[in-house]
């Protein structure tokens, strides 16, 4: 993804996890790996970002929303 590749260029200290399509993986990825940032875009296959905010336990990893949407 474009995200991937210019954090791999410019914030090589930054580790990729996985690129997740939709809440159900994702959140299981989250729990699973414990991440300190999240980017989390606004439209998931079968839900939103959002509704993924709220499955999480808090306190929650830093969120940085991203889209592709105005």
């Amino acid at each position: 993804s474009a995200l991937q590749n210019m954090l791999a260029e410019y914030c090589s200290d930054v580790v990729c996890l996985g690129i997740f399509q939709n809440v159900t993986t994702g959140l299981a990825a989250i729990m699973q790996h414990k991440p300190d940032l999240i980017f989390l875009d606004i439209m998931l296959q079968n839900q939103n970002g959002f509704e993924l905010l709220e499955a999480l336990p808090k306190p929650h990893p830093q969120i940085i929303f991203t889209t592709a949407y105005d």
